[in-house]
């Protein structure tokens, strides 16, 4: 490539462009030689490094090298147990002082790592049972719930009992008849007892108005409806004894019919009262 001058006179590019030509120390004849000539002379050792590293990459996998792989990877292995050795050879060289030393040191750890651990294993003791423990009190709280709940009417029940039927026609028996068959009812160990609806609690009053029944308010009509849960043959054994309430319904001219059952229920509850008087003792 030439360009012309502003003094008229051609110029070679290629030639301005090329490095200055090194001096060779070993010429001979006292003269000195450049190294390169030209720009395709000065790039030629760097294109022939890229052609090099083409072919490396581009070469396929011989036999040569899987075994410089295995080789490379037997020197790790070596290099790997030469520090293991090395560090068995620093423990050697420790006087029996250091060791003694070491030794203490390590059981120290050891015994403060135990001690760690017996204290987690103890907090882990005491959850647990501080864990069971809050379990039986709020089974033991839901039990009392229930039994309170039963004892005072306040939820439907049902279990095994007996159901005895009154017949009145003449609507004549008092109503100490029936107060006096509760009480025989509850000595027996009857735990729920209804009355035609109506359930029966500790505070239960029951009076006679003119010719009707009336529990705790409520006018109740013949055929009485008795439901009582508890254990049946005991509840029935105790209205057979001989004079008893039974005896006495058949003074006023009722019938009366005691039936054991495996399974009754009783769907009606007590309101209770709120206490205006008494008080929670703390």
């Amino acid at each position: 490539m030439t360009e012309t001058s502003e003094f008229g006179r051609d110029h070679d590019l290629t030639e301005e462009l090329a490095p200055a030509p090194a001096l060779d120390e070993q010429s001979t004849g006292g003269e000195r030689r450049g190294r390169y000539h030209s720009v395709k002379e000065a790039i030629q050792p760097r294109n022939h490094f890229l052609t090099r590293i083409r072919k490396m990459f581009s070469a396929k996998i011989t036999t040569s090298h899987i075994v410089v792989a295995l080789l490379l990877m037997v020197f790790g292995f070596s290099m790997v147990n030469q520090l293991s050795t090395e560090t068995d050879q620093s423990l050697a060289r420790l006087s029996e002082a250091d060791l003694v030393q070491l030794l203490d040191d390590l059981r120290t750890r050891t015994d403060k790592l135990n001690q760690e651990r017996y204290d987690l294993e103890t907090q882990l003791r005491q959850l647990q049972s501080d864990s069971s423990t809050q379990e039986q009190a709020r089974r033991a709280a839901q039990e009392r719930k229930r039994v309170i709940e039963i004892m005072s009417g306040s939820t439907p029940v049902s279990g095994s009992g007996i159901l005895i039927l009154v017949e009145d026609h003449r609507r004549q028996v008092p109503a100490d008849v029936f107060v006096n068959l509760l009480g025989e009812l509850r000595n027996a160990g009857s735990e729920a007892i209804d009355i035609s609806g109506q359930r029966v609690v500790a505070s239960t009053w029951i009076a006679k108005r003119g010719d009707e029944l009336v529990v705790d308010g409520q006018k109740i009509s013949p055929p009485y409806r008795i439901t009582v849960l508890g254990e049946p043959h005991t509840l029935a054994v105790a209205l057979g004894i001989p004079g008893g309430s039974i005896a006495r319904f058949k003074q006023y001219d009722a019938t009366v019919s005691v039936e054991e059952k495996q399974k009754l229920q009783i769907d009606s509850i007590h309101q209770v009262d709120t206490p205006q008087w008494a008080q929670v003792v703390e």
